[in-house]
């Protein structure tokens, strides 16, 4: 548990999880990598993708998906 996933869009926001927030193990939900809204595909303004955590839409979500990266803490 001594890291994060740093989640990045294309216009420089950027959102950070602790691996606590998205092991299924501590969790009763699952990230969400999604490509379409209600069975149409994202508009070019959104991005391809985005990083969704059901039940916590709107600031911890990442639209425009650029990267994912996973950072493990020094102990």
């Amino acid at each position: 548990m001594a890291g994060y996933v740093l989640a990045e869009a294309t216009d420089g926001y950027q959102v950070v999880f602790s691996l606590g927030e998205l092991d299924a193990a501590f969790i009763d939900n699952e990230m969400l990598l999604a490509d379409t809204a209600n069975g149409n595909l994202y508009l070019e303004h959104k991005g391809v993708f985005a990083w969704l955590l059901p039940g916590q839409l709107g600031a911890r979500s990442v639209r425009m998906l650029a990267r994912l990266q996973v950072v493990q803490l020094r102990k």
